[in-house]
């Protein structure tokens, strides 16, 4: 097969770039691209990326049914943040004004527009992958590629938490409690000095740090250029963790932050069933319009009207499109419903450095964090002298006030219809494939130390 005028060996059983085999129920080729001669690479392997192999570790195949090459590490320069934020802000000298990119209450404009293109990035959109034009997932580097971080941390500990937020899979009420942890640690040693209060006072999620779109890009920024030292520099946060502090951010987009925070870091997220997931999902912003209707199209909102009493229009597979799922929030990058994104999706929840609960075993999720990481022996505690309460029965993040009857009609009138689930799940098949891997993997991970990233 030639690509670019290079020949490139495809084995028995791989499928070519040309291939448009459904993405649903592609199955993963085993066999990698391999190569007769130095010059016999796939496309994905060309100017200013990795060779083929790294300590063992094959990194460019195509699997069975994608479309594009998959190429499994991109260089931490390489970015969704480095793509999109703008060449004015990945200079060292833009430190200069202190300022960085615009949080998005600053200007919702520019930060609306900047999110869409950040999106379309975690999605594998072809501009980002250019010149390729391959998929490139977001990979955890092994522990052998890592760059080396300014200080190390005592066993099973961190100083940087990322919380990974997937909507609609508890993580609203996870972010709690480790709002509720941090917290606790501020009160009891005193608010980290090194912090800025000009910075953290813009956080919504303060004491968490804020990695949602709102002020993903600036926080970013921060990190990558290390700017204020004594609060994004290696040597001010090993001051910080031995006080005591930890800091733990929350945001959908966290994924590969780790990579540009110069201090021993780690992976938190929360999953869903996600035909579970989806259906809360579709609820809360097609058939409730929460949000202010964030999930409902322009040509919907101006006849709100009509749909108010029942919701948007669109039926779960319709609406599918207009929401995001999970696999690009685990692996951004890459097209979510290729092979190469979910096994970079199962790469990730498999790293040394990842730990994550699953809604359906929440306590014992809880438990294990703080019998096996001792960031957060209480966590969940207070929760637990609460149970019971209002605050304890929201734990599930489950869709349901603005449930009027005929919304819950139409629900209801869908979960019943076999053909729409049917339908349902194989569109949602690259989820339920990572769903059930991370299901296999769960008491797996809490049997092994963390290892930072």
């Amino acid at each position: 097969v030639s690509a670019g005028g290079v020949e490139l060996l495809i084995p028995d059983g791989i499928r070519t770039q040309g291939d448009d085999a459904a993405l649903t129920t592609a199955a993963a080729a085993t066999t990698p691209t391999t190569t007769a001669a130095a010059a016999d690479v796939p496309v994905c392997l060309t100017e200013g990326r990795a060779g083929p192999n790294k300590d063992g570790a094959i990194l460019c195949q195509q699997f069975q049914g994608d479309p594009r090459a998959c190429q499994a590490y991109v260089k931490p320069t390489q970015s969704c943040w480095h793509k999109t934020v703008g060449d004015a802000f990945l200079e060292p000298a833009s430190t200069h004004d202190g300022a960085g990119p615009k949080v998005m209450q600053d200007d919702v404009a520019a930060g609306a527009e900047w999110a869409t293109r950040f999106y379309d990035c975690m999605s594998g959109s072809a501009q980002y992958t250019l010149p390729d034009n391959v998929e490139a997932p977001y990979r955890i580097p092994e522990a052998s590629w890592a760059v080396q971080k300014a200080f190390v941390a005592s066993p099973n500990s961190a100083y940087f938490w990322a919380f990974v937020h997937v909507p609609k899979a508890g993580g609203t009420y996870f972010k709690s409690l480790l709002h509720e942890s941090v917290a606790r640690t501020n009160a009891a040693l005193g608010e980290d000095a090194r912090w800025s209060p000009g910075l953290t006072s813009r956080w919504a999620t303060y004491p968490l740090i804020d990695m949602t779109e709102q002020s993903y890009a600036n926080v970013m920024w921060h990190y990558v250029h290390q700017f204020p030292r004594a609060q994004f520099g290696g040597d001010g946060m090993a001051a910080s963790y031995s006080e005591g502090h930890r800091a733990v951010s929350k945001g959908a987009l966290s994924m590969g932050v780790c990579d540009h925070v110069d201090a021993p870091c780690a992976y938190l997220t929360m999953l869903r069933d996600p035909v579970e997931r989806f259906m809360s999902h579709y609820t809360y912003l097609c058939l409730e319009g929460s949000e202010h209707m964030t999930g409902w199209t322009e040509a919907w909102k101006a006849d709100a009207a009509q749909y108010l009493e029942r919701g948007c229009p669109h039926s779960p597979v319709e609406f599918l499109d207009q929401v995001g799922g999970f696999v690009q929030l685990l692996a951004p990058g890459a097209a979510p419903g290729t092979q190469c994104a979910v096994e970079a999706a199962k790469a990730n929840l498999a790293a040394p450095c990842t730990r994550y609960l699953l809604l359906d075993q929440l306590d014992h999720g809880l438990a294990q964090m703080r019998e096996k990481l001792p960031d957060f022996a209480d966590i969940g505690q207070a929760a637990i002298r609460a149970e019971g309460t209002e605050q304890a029965q929201s734990r599930r993040n489950g869709s349901g006030p603005g449930l009027t009857a005929p919304r819950r009609a139409r629900l209801d009138g869908y979960l019943a219809d076999a053909d729409e689930m049917r339908r349902l799940r194989q569109l949602l098949a690259p989820e339920l494939e990572v769903y059930a891997f991370a299901v296999d993997n769960y008491q797996a991970q809490w049997d092994k130390d963390l290892q930072t990233c």
